[in-house]
């Protein structure tokens, strides 16, 4: 799977400081360069992050995913994410932002610890391929991709590609699409027989919403 590889294109990606708003549609080492340094913001943050009931509650769940015993700093990093986010995170809300977190730890059994972490965390709430790669992960995805469209994924076709990386990783998209969506969770109900609650339910809907994958 390639970093260039994308969901969705907006038509924008930077405001009016010249400050990326967004990874996508850029080139692969523009994508590294700014979720690189942004990364480095995020590890930089290690003092107290004054948050909201809205992401005290984001923060908790989080929280609640660890698999080892959280440093201070580690908690911070995770706090100042959620509630503040990043120049190319601030668009998709703090909610988004958790969810990414809980994307990562999905795909690779652990909550963000370095750098690099905190950089394919930024790719995957950007919706671009994370540099770490789960091959657990994207089986995994390959297991929920037969049971969705009732056959094997055929990773040399662009929409089927995305769909296992989706599920995946959990990659956002550029621009959401409501009523896609509202489709993709009916159509999740349907093939489950219950509702998506887990981060992996969840990027499971993404994917059938966004991917283009058919059965």
């Amino acid at each position: 799977m390639k970093n260039k590889q994308k969901i969705l294109t907006p038509n924008n990606n930077t405001n009016t400081n010249g400050n990326y708003t967004t990874l996508y549609g850029l080139a692969g080492s523009i994508v590294d360069q700014v979720s690189q340094e942004e990364a480095k913001q995020v590890r930089e943050q290690v003092q107290f992050v004054n948050l909201s009931e809205i992401t005290k509650k984001i923060y908790d769940k989080i929280s609640a995913l660890a698999e080892r015993v959280l440093t201070q700093d580690d908690k911070y990093n995770i706090a100042y994410f959620t509630h503040n986010g990043t120049p190319t995170t601030l668009i998709i809300g703090a909610g988004e932002r958790g969810g990414s977190i809980a994307s990562f730890r999905s795909a690779f059994g652990r909550l963000p610890k370095n750098e690099l972490d905190w950089q394919d965390i930024i790719k995957i709430a950007n919706g671009r391929w994370p540099t770490q790669r789960s091959l657990t992960a994207e089986n995994r995805a390959k297991v929920q991709f037969k049971k969705v469209y009732l056959r094997e994924a055929n990773m040399n076709q662009a929409n089927d590609n995305a769909a296992v990386t989706v599920m995946a990783y959990g990659l956002r998209p550029a621009n959401r699409n409501m009523s896609s969506e509202k489709v993709a969770i009916l159509t999740f109900k349907y093939i489950y027989k219950k509702a998506p609650v887990t981060a992996e339910e969840w990027d499971v809907v993404r994917a059938i919403a966004y991917s283009g994958a058919k059965r």
